[in-house]
């Protein structure tokens, strides 16, 4: 893992720049300020003087002061001088008119500011507008005239060399009696111009990356992933070192830590004496058998030597550390067919039922038989150990075809007691291979069992393996109304391949219905349930023993199996949970208001 972890980071590492590029912008205003006064008849004005924004008569005054105050805000200035100019544009929008008047001549300023003023003569600006109107027989409704300054200024901003211009300007609206003030944008003050600007420059700066909150330079990144990597191979090296010599001394160990999942131990592994036998010559080429077929090794000592044994088709595939282990194992399950009929000739087997429940409204709809062993000597022996031994003797079909038989006699007596339910009960590969459709239909008619009550559960195992005469044989199953359910489904089959199998409804896997708790699995589970139903499956997750697995089933609408919703039991206590569970069921429906 700190390998892969390293080489990851190697890549990110040397795929990234150095260095990088980042803006570094330097921000400046020019800024201004109008004003403007001229003299005034007594009486028009509260005083003799026109003040800067007010409306200005020719008829009244035709001399006015027009004033310009310019400042560059920035900080680090240096060596800061321009030119400015002002001038006046008399224009009619109308027709494009337009006259330039010069207020003053170009002059030089040094500082970051200036101050200057000229007068404009109102009454020769109303001349212009006369002699246009004369010549081109034209009388617009309104003339434009703004005070221009042009302003150009050079110099230093932090290092930064700037030539920068600003051209405000200040609007009149003349309508033949008054030149009054207009502003060239809304919610601005015509009288204070400004305008903002940035210098920008682009620098080359260390590359960074963001490590477990810290910030390191990409070549430091780079010396860290090597450096994890060299360390992390080595120890991958020790530890294959270390691997080769338990494999070379310790081979039972060796096993263990590299085929655990796969080995099962049981009490004694042995073969049917007509059982076709083939030696392996390693534990590698047994555990790419047991894989392809999906199924365990089965693992047993005994006399001090290990045994391994995988049954494919009716043939047993064996590894030993040893040479008469062949004996040994036959002798082991020549035992085990001694028991496994004793066992049930003598009641020791039992068939325990937990329920399926519909979580909109709690109902058990279904229970699932399940069978156990109660070995006189041995004790209890759980399924697992038990049912593979079963395969590889070739009994399994036995079992199951007395496990069916038992659910569905058990499922008659409910029916008669008024109990509204469906048995599902397993099938192993070995019962799906011999004529399933047969022995099902002769169980049914038996027992008096209404089909459309009977759940047959087939591993998702099993699925890649099903030849056309299985899947016709499902599908005669189908066709005398049996749900057929797929179990332990961990999404590894598509659904638009299973459905186009006879298959009728999903059982989540348990390590499915755990992934809830990853939000970004919950979206994919969340997104299966929703095609499978879009397909016409119906889904039950398994395994349930958290409350929050139950609130997400409920809200995906699907059935719950699991030890939170009701434990395996015994056909009596299972009798018991039917009643109560009836009872609190029909008390929360919602009851029918009689009619009147």
């Amino acid at each position: 893992m700190i390998a892969f972890l390293c080489l990851m980071l190697g890549i990110i590492a040397f795929t990234r720049p150095t260095t990088q590029t980042i803006s570094d912008d330097v921000s400046y205003q020019h800024l201004g300020s109008f004003a403007y006064s001229a003299i005034a008849p007594q009486g028009v004005y509260d005083t003799n003087t026109i003040q800067s924004g007010e409306p200005i008569f020719p008829a009244l005054t035709c001399s006015i002061n027009i004033k310009f105050k310019y400042t560059l805000a920035a900080e680090a200035l240096e060596n800061i001088s321009g030119t400015y100019q002002l001038t006046a544009l008399l224009a009619n929008p109308q027709s494009g008119w337009q006259r330039t008047i010069p207020l003053q001549e170009q002059a030089a300023f040094t500082g970051n500011g200036f101050d200057t003023q000229a007068k404009l003569d109102l009454c020769a600006v109303e001349k212009l507008v006369e002699s246009f109107e004369q010549i081109t027989t034209l009388h617009p409704s309104y003339y434009l005239l703004s005070i221009n300054p042009q302003v150009h200024v050079t110099g230093l901003i932090a290092d930064r060399t700037l030539d920068s211009t600003f051209e405000p300007n200040l609007a009149f609206q003349y309508d033949r009696t008054q030149f009054y003030l207009v502003a060239q944008s809304q919610g601005a003050n015509p009288l204070i111009p400004g305008e903002a600007k940035t210098l920008h420059e682009e620098t080359q700066v260390p590359n960074t990356f963001s490590l477990f909150g810290l910030q390191l330079k990409v070549p430091i990144l780079r010396t860290i992933a090597v450096i994890g990597l060299v360390l992390s191979l080595s120890g991958l090296a020790i530890l294959g070192l270390q691997l080769e010599y338990i494999a070379r001394n310790d081979r039972e160990t060796f096993i263990r830590m590299k085929y655990d999942p796969l080995v099962i131990d049981v009490e004694e592994t042995g073969l049917h004496d007509n059982m076709q036998l083939i030696e392996v010559n390693s534990i590698d080429d047994l555990a790419k058998l047991a894989e392809n077929h999906n199924e365990m090794i089965l693992h047993g000592s005994k006399a001090d030597i290990e045994h391994y044994l995988v049954h494919v088709n009716g043939v047993a595939y064996v590894y030993s550390q040893g040479r008469q282990h062949l004996a040994v194992m036959t002798e082991a399950l020549d035992d085990f067919r001694t028991e496994f009929i004793h066992g049930l000739d003598n009641n020791e087997f039992n068939v325990y039922y937990q329920p399926i429940v519909s979580l909109e409204n709690g109902r058990i709809t279904a229970v699932e038989a399940l069978v156990r062993w109660q070995h006189p000597q041995r004790g209890f022996i759980s399924a697992g150990e038990f049912i593979q031994a079963a395969e590889s003797t070739g009994f399994i079909g036995k079992l199951d075809e007395w496990v069916m038989l038992n659910a569905c006699t058990q499922l008659k007596r409910w029916q008669d007691a008024g109990f509204d339910l469906k048995v599902a009960v397993n099938l192993s590969a070995y019962y799906l291979e011999h004529e399933p459709a047969e022995s099902v239909q002769r169980i049914l008619h038996t027992t008096d069992v209404d089909p459309s009550r009977l759940q047959l559960e087939i591993p998702e195992a099993l699925v890649t393996e099903f030849t056309p005469g299985v899947l016709r044989q499902l599908q005669k199953l189908k066709e005398m109304g049996i749900s057929l359910t797929l179990d332990d489904f961990n999404g590894e089959i598509a659904l638009s391949s299973i459905s186009q199998m006879p298959i009728t409804s999903l059982k989540m896997d348990r390590l499915l219905v755990k992934k809830i708790n990853n939000p970004a699995e919950l979206v994919k589970i969340q997104q299966l349930i929703a095609v499978a139903a879009s397909l016409g499956l119906s889904v039950v997750g398994k395994g349930v023993e958290t409350n929050e697995e139950k609130v997400f089933l409920t809200e995906s609408g699907s059935q719950a199996q699991g030890y939170l919703l009701g434990r395996p039991v015994a056909a009596n206590e299972t009798a018991d949970l039917l009643r109560l569970n009836a009872q609190i069921t029909d008390s929360a429906a919602p009851k029918m208001k009689p009619e009147k």
